[in-house]
């Protein structure tokens, strides 16, 4: 149906609601016919159904129904049927993109996850698990809840201010509840035994990311060698072990000294002894 016949019923629709007004009531009837038959309208067609029957239609009831015959289509005219309204909640509620320090962009609700998981504690609930499933029932879930986050969490995909360490807290959740032997542990004394094993902090903040990576990669099918991250920490690697190396030299070196100050020591005895001789 064209535009210019709509908006031709729409006047005769009009037309028909004046005659009504005006107590003619075949008028209106011609003139609400004629609409329907270049735009169907289901408002419309109720009110030259109500003309018809000689119901009591009043001047109201014909204004109602023209204004909501016209707010309908200027509602479908905007893109505003009820998916279009879903959806245009779903972008209010996201938010405006924003842009953090290093000039990635991220979404509010980017950020309120990276907060709600930063503030939570308990792996169950950064995972958003529940405890007293079965187990086959919590690994299943575990992985569903990883594969989830991991994705929404990654510093590739985030930028939110956070985005990181929440990447690492729920890498670290997956890790203590996809193992029967941590997650029991973990049940019993509500303690990670990673942690509590790791309490000497060896390991710093990069050495942390790169586990939550290996086990993003690992997860995901990732190889190392395609991994970005897996390159900087092969450069880092190499890096380190030439400075590795002359440590462990100069660890060596007294031995050394030594070994050499007994062999000229002998050395001197022998041709001292073959001289007397």
């Amino acid at each position: 149906m064209s535009i210019a016949n709509r908006d031709e019923a729409k006047r005769c629709r009009e037309k028909g609601v004046e005659a009504l007004r005006s107590g003619d009531r075949d008028k209106c009837v011609r003139f609400l016919e004629k609409s329907l038959r270049m735009y169907e309208d289901p408002d419309t067609q109720s009110l030259l159904q109500k003309v018809r029957e000689g119901k009591d239609t009043t001047t109201s009831d014909a204004e109602t129904s023209s204004k909501s015959s016209e707010a309908s289509k200027a509602t479908t005219a905007s893109g505003g049927t009820p998916d279009g309204l879903r959806h245009r909640k779903a972008d209010e509620l996201a938010g405006k993109a924003r842009t953090n320090k290093d000039g990635k962009s991220y979404t509010d609700e980017q950020n309120r996850l990276v907060q709600r998981v930063l503030r939570t504690e308990d792996y169950y609930q950064i995972l958003g698990v529940d405890r007293n499933g079965n187990s086959t029932d919590v690994d299943a879930t575990v992985k569903k809840a990883y594969r989830k986050l991991a994705l929404k969490l990654h510093p590739d995909k985030n930028g939110a201010p956070g985005a990181e360490e929440a990447f690492k807290k729920v890498s670290k959740a997956f890790q203590c509840l996809s193992d029967e032997a941590k997650r029991r542990s973990y049940d019993q004394t509500g303690r990670d035994p990673e942690q509590s094993a790791s309490a000497s902090g060896r390991a710093g903040r990069a050495d942390d990311f790169m586990t939550a990576q290996d086990i993003f990669d690992a997860f995901f099918g990732v190889p190392r060698q395609n991994s970005p991250f897996y390159a900087q920490h092969a450069q880092h690697q190499q890096q380190y072990r030439p400075q590795r190396a002359s440590f462990n030299f100069l660890q060596f070196l007294p031995l050394i000294m030594l070994l050499l100050v007994t062999l000229l020591a002998n050395f001197n005895a022998d041709n001292s002894y073959s001289h007397q001789r």
